[in-house]
């Protein structure tokens, strides 16, 4: 089942804002560590910077492979 782009933007959308609410942070005033998994492609990440830096305004965004922090979290 192929998602179309507005579902996929507006699930995201929903998903941040819920975590945003739920931590009670303010999304322009804090960085953001997004853990992003093995096969996500070019056009993924830029679909997520968009809507972080537009529609959040987050003043800093870091997009880390899963793998990545694995082998960082296990002291490697």
């Amino acid at each position: 089942m192929q998602m179309s782009y507005e579902f996929f933007v507006l699930r995201l959308f929903q998903l941040v804002q819920h975590a945003f609410s739920s931590l009670a942070v303010l999304p322009d005033q804090k960085p953001v560590l997004i853990v992003e998994f093995p096969f996500a492609t070019a056009e993924d990440r830029e679909k997520l910077c968009a809507l972080m830096f537009g529609k959040f305004r987050v003043p800093a965004l870091s997009i880390v492979p899963a793998p990545e922090l694995a082998v960082f979290g296990c002291g490697r």
